[in-house]
């Protein structure tokens, strides 16, 4: 799987992102992978806010739920690639960010208001 370092080969962004993951502790990969999911989040209540300022929390809770209980989940996992359309995209940016598991409008709440823990 991984090819041999040797003087003279350059390291392309692959080798790069692969030896970064496995020299990297498991808490700071966790802490990427959080932050890359809460910046999903916030893209898509900030993608929901103009019609449902008070709501959006509640809103994107309810589609969130929808998408990863449907056959949409399981599609674009299967394919291992983002989806093209932009709010889907939105939805598994956040899906893969959390493991698969639907996120409460509390939690959304606070994560749109920069905390991902309710005693921070």
């Amino acid at each position: 799987m991984f090819a041999i370092l040797t003087p003279g080969r350059i390291l392309t962004a692959d080798d790069v992102f692969t030896l970064s993951d496995l020299i990297e502790p498991p808490w700071k990969r966790r802490q990427r992978r959080l932050d890359s999911r809460d910046c999903a989040i916030r893209e898509a209540l900030n993608a929901l806010a103009p019609v449902l300022a008070t709501a959006a929390p509640a809103e994107l809770c309810r589609r969130l739920r929808r998408y990863l209980g449907g056959p949409e989940w399981a599609s674009d996992r299967a394919a291992s690639v983002e989806p093209a359309d932009p709010w889907r995209r939105r939805l598994y940016l956040i899906g893969v960010g959390n493991e698969g598991r639907a996120l409460s409008r509390e939690t959304l709440g606070r994560i749109a208001r920069g905390s991902r823990t309710p005693w921070s």
